[in-house]
């Protein structure tokens, strides 16, 4: 459902209001506000340019469907994309999330609901006093919680890894490598996304913009680190699944030596007696035991007899 929705603060009181039009914004150089746009429809989504007059390739990469995450300085605003989880997914997946910040504004931009405002929002109600540290620091909070929310899809991958190996163990099937090919795909997606974001907040780290103030960036420290230890676990995933694919080659490779050697015994066991079933059918008219009564009986069981002595060496040698 398509909402803009404007937090200001007045009187240490959090103001929160819906927004239809360019009259219900503050005006330029005012004090600090928030604009969230929540599914914005076309129309609303040209105030990024009459209002604001952001730059026309920036407006481009909001209404874009897939972009890499990136910061992007044009002066008097910043502009970022940044990839948010979707924990309610059975496959790993992400949604974009765009942000202008300036001065003394901050814009959010998401074509799906995005719970992250709600809850940073919700916060702010609490403790309308963290409005005031300005818009770097309200960028911070959405920022934090959505890096927060990585853990959660971190820890389902690394369940359903476990679950994989156990498979593996138990019953390799095709389904097992279809599952380890997938995850292969949703943590090089994972990698993906989250190696361009934590080079972006490194540079945040560094100072290298100006409208993000010197007390804020000890927070943006803060989330390098946690980051960071997103991207050092994509990695160890990525290392558990190529171990996985390798375990399950070795357990199919296994599997087929043990079949193989079975099939092997078994063909070694009736060339023996394939050789005393063909002697005693040769058609020729004197053959010692051709006409004896016993004859039939003593072939089957010299039959048996070798087959019984076959069988013996070879499970003392432990091929059986």
């Amino acid at each position: 459902m398509s909402m803009l929705t404007l937090t200001t603060i007045e009187n240490k009181v959090l103001k929160v209001r819906p927004v239809t039009d360019e009259k219900d914004l503050p005006l330029s150089g005012s004090a600090i506000f928030w604009l969230d746009m929540n599914e914005p429809t076309k129309k609303e989504g040209e105030l990024l340019f009459s209002f604001f007059h952001f730059h026309p390739l920036a407006i481009e990469d909001c209404w874009e469907e897939v972009n890499h995450p990136k910061a992007d300085d044009y002066g008097d605003y910043l502009f970022i994309i940044f990839h948010e989880p979707r924990t309610s997914e059975k496959r790993f997946t992400t949604k974009e999330v765009e942000f202008f910040l300036g001065n003394n504004f901050l814009v959010t931009f998401h074509k799906s609901r995005l719970p992250h405002i709600e809850e940073v929002r919700a916060q702010l109600e609490k403790r309308p006093e963290l409005f005031s540290r300005g818009p770097d620091f309200l960028l911070y909070l959405v920022l934090d919680d959505i890096i927060d929310n990585y853990f959660p899809v971190l820890d389902k991958i690394e369940t359903r890894i476990d679950e994989l190996e156990d498979s593996i163990v138990v019953n390799p099937s095709r389904n097992t490598v279809n599952g380890i090919f997938s995850l292969k795909r949703e943590v090089l997606h994972l990698k993906k996304v989250i190696g361009p974001q934590r080079e972006i907040l490194n540079r945040f780290t560094r100072a290298e913009f100006p409208m993000v103030a010197k007390t804020s960036l000890v927070y943006y420290r803060d989330l390098y680190d946690h980051i960071y230890r997103i991207y050092d676990l994509a990695e160890s995933f990525r290392d558990l699944l190529s171990g996985a694919l390798d375990a399950y080659l070795s357990s199919l490779s296994n599997r087929m030596n043990e079949i193989m050697k079975v099939l092997t015994i078994i063909t070694t066991i009736l060339l023996p007696l394939s050789l005393i079933a063909g002697i005693y059918g040769m058609n020729f008219r004197f053959m010692p035991e051709l006409s004896h009564p016993w004859g039939y009986p003593w072939a089957l069981g010299l039959m048996v007899a070798v087959a019984l002595i076959m069988i013996r060496y070879f499970r003392k040698k432990g091929w059986l």
